[in-house]
């Protein structure tokens, strides 16, 4: 999905015109308890076949909840204490200009949407909460907002913030921090609206609804017929066709720690997949030490810290005590991959701390003359899927930053891959990569990988003179069978679908005054993996 945050400023900027003419968008079709609908401030009983206007609010009571349907096929069921308003909603069954944009302002709904939520404009439909908001294409889900009211069937209350669950398709879940994908019996968990969302564990017990909600044989008032020449004209279904939105069995999961706050896994806030970068060597020399790393979330501390959708500064533990920063110079190359939610790009400038000795490094702080290229976003797949998984895939580069060396070179041009990948063997091969600077060709083959699914699901190779370098930008040290590599990547997805990797080339196999090192993060896509 594209970035929701920039969808949903410039379609709210479009959205606040409402028709002079008010129409009927959809109707009430199931009541139980005390329902209301408020329009232009006035609040009247709703009742089965009550008809909805743009700008309406539909309230639920204590105890209360209704379903609602739209024009557009699409279902709404509302939970107890709850608030939802029509703020947009445009359906002429042309596709090009219809969109809506619905609010939860306070409690939850469950909902399948109808035609506009299946448009191929993610922009076309948005659902809006305090804290976040949603955008789909074709989907079930769940939402509920708690703000001091959320509470399990055992009494205990829920953390405040906004949850959710998806049932079928895909959501996109967006604020200030950025925005996440989440696939089907995925959940996830907003504390605040400058909180990234985050996945969680498993759905919270106070997530399900369970009244039963389903009044079938309430009157329909006569001042607002359901007609089946209406439903055959473009309008809503009668209301006498009742669809029941699914009630979904959720797992009573304790999603909660100690503390009460919510167990999340592998949130995009504390996902660092990997990093690139060339250092300084403890000689005093001018020469450059490459490394890469991948970071797993059990050995993380204060992992990162991001504005919107950039990385602006890392803390790894216990690897070397490195933390990083991004320089007055700012930050280029930055990129999203909206099918694995993987954000990438590079400090210019961007400095790096070693608190603690390494066998190269002596604690103190450098400016990389790579920059440092970064990748972070979606949880990890989990050990138990990569240890399950047999067979072998290709896995294709589909973006990431472009190779700058230690000579503060750009790369011109440079192909990285594919990646054949081996899960019975646990091993891997990267058949081709070559990248060229004004003054540098690089070029390897057969780069052998192995992976390494206990420990922290992850990727790597570190090869001696398995490429080449030529050209005065190499250093000293180059020619053919003259280049080294050094590469991380952790798998992503539920099912292994993506692969992060930072990359590390050398002149050289060893520590020299004059080596020079080049650094890139890419995404590789599996796109024949079940």
């Amino acid at each position: 999905m594209k970035t929701f945050v920039k969808i949903l400023v410039a379609f709210v900027l479009a959205a606040t015109a409402v028709d002079a003419v008010a129409q009927v968008i959809g109707r009430v079709l199931v009541v139980s308890g005390q329902v209301s609908v408020i329009r232009q401030g006035l609040a009247r009983p709703a009742a089965i076949g009550t008809g909805l206007e743009v700008g309406d609010s539909v309230v639920t009571g204590a105890a209360s909840n209704t379903q609602l349907r739209f024009s557009d096929a699409s279902l709404v069921a509302l939970r107890e204490s709850s608030r939802f308003l029509v703020e947009r909603y445009e359906f002429q069954r042309a596709g090009a200009s219809d969109s809506l944009v619905f609010s939860l302002l306070k409690g939850g709904l469950r909902t399948i949407t109808g035609t506009i939520g299946k448009s191929r404009r993610t922009e076309a439909y948005v659902v809006k909460t305090p804290l976040a908001s949603v955008g789909v294409r074709g989907t079930q889900y769940a939402l509920l907002y708690c703000n001091n009211d959320c509470g399990a069937p055992d009494g205990t209350g829920g953390p405040n913030g906004m949850y959710g669950g998806v049932f079928d398709g895909r959501v996109g879940v967006f604020n200030n921090a950025g925005d996440v994908e989440f696939g089907r019996d995925e959940f996830f968990f907003v504390a605040d609206i400058n909180t990234i969302p985050q996945p969680l564990l498993g759905p919270p017990a106070f997530l399900a609804d369970r009244l039963a909600g389903l009044v079938k044989n309430a009157p329909k008032p006569a001042a607002e017929p359901a007609t089946r020449a209406e439903a055959a004209a473009g309008g809503v279904a009668p209301a006498s066709e009742e669809i029941v939105v699914p009630v979904v069995a959720f797992a009573a999961t304790d999603t909660r720690g100690q503390g009460g706050a919510p167990i999340v896994v592998g949130s995009t806030a504390n996902t660092f997949f990997a990093f690139a970068h060339s250092l300084i060597e403890n000689n005093g020399g001018p020469a450059s030490y490459g490394g890469s790393l991948s970071v797993p979330p059990s050995l993380v501390a204060n992992p990162i810290t991001t504005s919107g959708t950039t990385l602006t500064a890392f803390s790894l533990e216990p690897a070397a005590g490195r933390r990083g920063a991004v320089g007055p110079g700012g930050i280029d190359m930055q990129g999203f991959d909206p099918a694995s939610g993987v954000y990438w790009g590079r400090w210019r400038d961007g400095t790096v701390s070693v608190t603690a000795p390494d066998q190269h490094l002596t604690p103190g702080t450098q400016t990389p003359g790579t920059g440092v290229h970064y990748m972070f976003g979606a949880a990890p797949t989990t050990e138990g899927v990569l240890a399950a998984k047999a067979g072998s895939f290709t896995y294709s580069d589909t973006g990431g930053t472009t190779p700058t060396d230690s000579n503060g070179q750009v790369a011109t041009s440079f192909n990285f891959g594919p990646m054949n990948v081996n899960f019975t063997t646990q091993t891997a091969n990267l058949s081709t990569l070559s990248v060229v600077f004004p003054n540098a060709s690089w070029s390897y083959s057969n780069v052998p990988f192995a992976l390494r699914p206990a420990g922290y699901n992850h990727i790597d190779a570190f090869a001696y003179n398995v490429g080449s370098c030529v050209g005065a930008g190499c250093g000293a040290s180059q020619g053919p069978n003259n280049a080294t590599i050094d590469t991380t990547g952790v798998f992503l997805g539920n099912s292994a679908g993506f692969l992060s990797i930072a990359f590390q080339g050398f002149s050289g196999a060893n520590i020299t005054n004059n080596r020079v090192a080049w650094g890139s993060v890419r995404i590789f896509r599996c796109a024949g993996c079940p």
